[in-house]
């Protein structure tokens, strides 16, 4: 996870993602508490200064030891029936990648229609899986 001050979404997140063997998050300077509060969650964190999206994402890949990867921006969740999801098609070793429907919101309702509803998430993917566009 790349982030920036995000201290009001961090550990939503990163609860969501107990069910993961290993939590990075890779931080370029938030004043806030969002690295205090990841260390406190047992995250790894590293500093990486911002050169964009792409390189962000690389750099967070980069430092990720297992064979998947997850990844999600702060104001994201994991539901537990997805976690279960996701570990079940990771067992089964059928593909290298997996793709989710994401739920969006706006202002703090839930978006059902509008242009570009429903997206999909690209966010599993096995080791080798690539890397993010710069």
């Amino acid at each position: 996870m790349i982030t920036r001050n995000e201290e009001a979404n961090i550990a939503e997140c990163l609860d969501s993602l107990a069910f993961c063997d290993e939590r990075i998050v890779v931080d370029c300077g938030s004043t806030d508490r969002t690295v205090t509060i990841a260390r406190e969650k047992g995250v790894r964190v590293a500093y990486h200064p911002w050169q964009g999206f792409g390189p962000q994402k690389n750099h967070a890949l980069s430092l990720a030891r297992g064979d998947w990867v997850l990844s999600l921006d702060a104001d994201e969740r994991v539901s537990p029936a997805l976690a279960v999801a996701i570990k079940g098609a990771i067992e089964e070793k059928v593909v290298d990648g997996y793709e989710f429907p994401r739920r969006s919101s706006f202002c703090g309702r839930p978006l059902r229609h509008s242009a570009g509803i429903p997206t999909t998430c690209s966010a599993c993917s096995g080791a080798g899986g690539g890397t993010s566009p710069t």
